[in-house]
């Protein structure tokens, strides 16, 4: 990191993350929890791929992100995408489908919010984008199984 320290704002949305995760991952039926946790850190994981492949590293004079981008390939991010939608599909069916796709939508409006804002991606817009990519599919499955009574 640029600058290893950690603000007020860091502290207050890092708060805010994980109690929102852990609200949305009570909200999801206890015999359905196992779906949302195979899916929410491979969603995280799959998001950094998706980011690294669709966004330049935003810094020109580099910084520890820049070992990531030297290999990066769209045969990578359609790897990750494929991986995710098919665990989210034999995890939870369609609630599990929606939930990755859920997850990639969100990863690639985030990545049009930092290309947009400073040009590319970070070290630490990576992490956020990774967090992102963890609640999106929490969130479709506790949504899913909200509306549907418990059914995948």
């Amino acid at each position: 990191m640029k600058d290893s320290h950690v603000g007020a704002m860091g502290v207050i949305a890092t708060v805010c993350v994980l109690f929102f995760k852990v609200a949305v991952v009570a909200s999801i039926p206890s015999g359905e929890l196992w779906r949302g946790v195979i899916l929410m850190p491979l969603a995280g994981r799959c998001a950094l791929v998706i980011s690294i492949f669709a966004l330049p590293y935003a810094r020109p004079e580099g910084g520890l992100g820049t070992v990531f981008y030297r290999r990066r390939s769209v045969v990578a991010a359609v790897w990750a995408v494929a991986i995710l939608a098919g665990v989210g599909w034999l995890a939870a069916g369609w609630a599990g489908l929606i939930a990755a796709a859920g997850a990639v939508v969100v990863t690639l409006l985030f990545a049009a919010w930092c290309h947009r804002r400073i040009g590319g991606t970070t070290g630490d817009t990576l992490g956020a984008a990774c967090e992102l990519g963890e609640l999106a599919p929490a969130l479709a499955l506790a949504g899913w199984y909200f509306s549907t009574g418990g059914v995948t």
